[in-house]
């Protein structure tokens, strides 16, 4: 575990502790440590546990709870969107565990399934609830990509998120066991009622899975390099 995932994890606990803490103390505290070694990014492993702190940093900016310099909220922003997407990368394969290793789970490795569908929900809230932002300044302004190959990448990618999310819930019910990342789910649905009942299942999604896949490799490449060289051009505009 890096330093990044160190001061997630104290950030989470002082969240769900009973008493209220600093959380402008904490915010900052974990923001510096990623921009006093940027590099470490690539290194974090635990995607769900970072991704969690990131969203909740956006969501208290979101609820006037504190306040970001626009550097901060694009670098919180762009890295909330980078392990959404690392998430999928790299565990797209895991499957829910059996019964039977649910029941003996002290001969096996920690189930990593729910993490990796709650990280898929803030991939599906984070392309939902910030897409345009990710299309327009994310993707086209800071990444130079062409607006409209950014606009149908983030329109897959929610496709992507949101079917994982919808065939999930359609058979394993409380899968995300976080409370708070369980209902902002549950309020993004309602939401979103219409687009949710239009998200992809079965063979369609599978064809999201596969087709994703290619421009999600690129899209984190590009961003790691565009935040780990100081001549990069996420470095300019979030470091």
């Amino acid at each position: 575990m890096n330093s990044i995932e160190e001061k997630a994890r104290v950030f989470i606990n002082v969240l769900n502790s009973t008493n209220e803490g600093d959380y402008a103390s904490l915010v900052n505290d974990f923001l510096s440590e990623i921009k006093q070694n940027i590099p470490q990014i690539k290194e974090v492993t635990h995607f769900y546990l970072v991704s969690k702190v990131l969203y909740h940093i956006l969501n208290m900016k979101e609820q006037e709870q504190l306040s970001l310099s626009y550097k901060e909220f694009d670098l919180a922003l762009t890295l909330l969107y980078y392990y959404s997407l690392k998430n999928y990368l790299i565990n797209n394969k895991l499957e829910p565990a059996s019964t039977f290793k649910k029941i003996f789970s002290i001969f096996y490795e920690n189930d990593k399934y729910p993490d990796y569908i709650s990280c898929c929900a803030l991939g599906f809230h984070t392309t939902c609830g910030y897409g345009q932002y990710l299309i327009g300044q994310i993707l086209s302004t800071n990444l130079k990509y062409r607006y409209e190959y950014a606009n149908k990448q983030v329109l897959d990618q929610l496709q992507l998120f949101g079917g994982i999310i919808k065939e999930t819930k359609d058979t394993h019910t409380h899968i995300i066991q976080d409370t708070h990342i369980y209902n902002m789910l549950t309020n993004l649905i309602k939401k979103v009622d219409i687009l949710y009942q239009r998200l992809p299942t079965g063979k369609i999604l599978d064809s999201y899975k596969i087709g994703c896949i290619k421009a999600m490799q690129d899209i984190t490449n590009d961003i790691e390099k565009g935040l780990c060289n100081p001549m990069g051009n996420l470095y300019y505009f979030c470091i």
